[in-house]
């Protein structure tokens, strides 16, 4: 089941100073995101890898809604990418089509718990013109991604399977 989340730009509490320099996703990073879209999710999420990488390269195309690429940002650390927000503005589902979504938030496995997740939405967040409403979808019982969201404002709005 997936819950939908949401927020309202101005109701975003400050959230401390960034621990890690972050830049946005760009063309060259899509192979390098798509391969750790990959390993970031559960088995299944996508099929392989150029699924994964293909998926990237549709939201920097504008698939999934009007491409931003101050709502799609990488987090880089010694060995490459370590994280990775994908958003959009006004999505094509209904339910959410009047807002800034993100698509996907993805971190490195090896590089959880410590606050990439947390600083890539942040700027997010702070690149959201204020007054508009974030969307997200989260699977339910992903309840580390859900704490992030809570702990940032976000409420669920709706549960689907």
């Amino acid at each position: 089941m997936q819950l939908t989340m949401s927020l309202r730009r101005e109701e975003v509490p400050r959230v401390k100073d960034a621990l890690t320099t972050l830049r946005h996703l760009s063309r060259q990073d899509v192979a390098a995101a798509g391969s750790l879209y990959f390993r970031s999710y559960p088995l299944g999420t996508v099929a392989d890898e150029d699924e994964a990488i293909a998926d990237v390269l549709a939201a920097l195309d504008g698939e999934y809604g009007e491409y931003r690429p101050d709502l799609n940002l990488v987090c880089d650390g010694v060995d490459g990418i370590v994280g990775c927000i994908m958003g959009v503005d006004s999505p094509p589902w209904p339910d959410v089509s009047d807002q800034v979504f993100i698509i996907d938030l993805f971190v490195d496995p090896r590089h959880r718990g410590q606050g990439i997740g947390r600083e890539l939405l942040s700027a997010f967040i702070t690149n959201t013109p204020e007054g508009r409403a974030i969307g997200l979808r989260v699977d339910s019982d992903n309840h580390p991604a859900i704490a992030l969201y809570e702990s940032v404002g976000f409420r669920s709005v709706a549960s689907s399977r």
